[in-house]
């Protein structure tokens, strides 16, 4: 597991990059109602972007496979 996708706060900085002057808020969280998958909205101006939680600790802007597609897709 690399630490730079386990921690939110970089992540968010790679994706959205460095504040200067314009700030960044969480605007929702919570768990996606399939796989209780916990997620994260961040938000700068009108633009918002979601991270999820995956299973080995990491954080990326697209959601885990489930158990289901992932069987279907091997």
């Amino acid at each position: 597991m690399r630490s730079d996708t386990t921690n939110l706060h970089a992540i968010v900085a790679k994706w959205i990059g460095p504040a200067e002057g314009r700030p960044v808020r969480v605007a929702r969280f919570g768990r996606m109602c399939t796989g209780r998958v916990p997620y994260v909205g961040v938000e700068r101006e009108a633009d918002m972007l979601f991270f999820f939680r995956h299973g080995d600790g990491s954080w990326c802007v697209f959601p885990p496979a489930s158990q289901g597609t992932a069987a279907r897709s091997a």
